[in-house]
């Protein structure tokens, strides 16, 4: 596997590239759990994953 093959795979295995999930639970449950050091953070983590998420619809979920 060459460089750029790994930087694809890891950015997609991090969901950090183009992916079809559109849901909060989505993104926690491919990623088997996540962990911040605070909510904002988590929330942050969550939203850039989704595209054009708020930060609202992160709560609602």
């Amino acid at each position: 596997m060459n460089s750029a093959e790994l930087l694809h795979t890891r950015l997609y295995n991090q969901l950090l590239s183009v992916h079809e999930l559109t849901e909060p639970q989505q993104i926690v449950s491919w990623m088997t759990a996540m962990q911040s050091q605070s909510l904002d953070l988590a929330k942050f983590a969550i939203g850039v994953r989704l595209k054009d998420f708020l930060e609202v619809m992160v709560r609602l979920h």
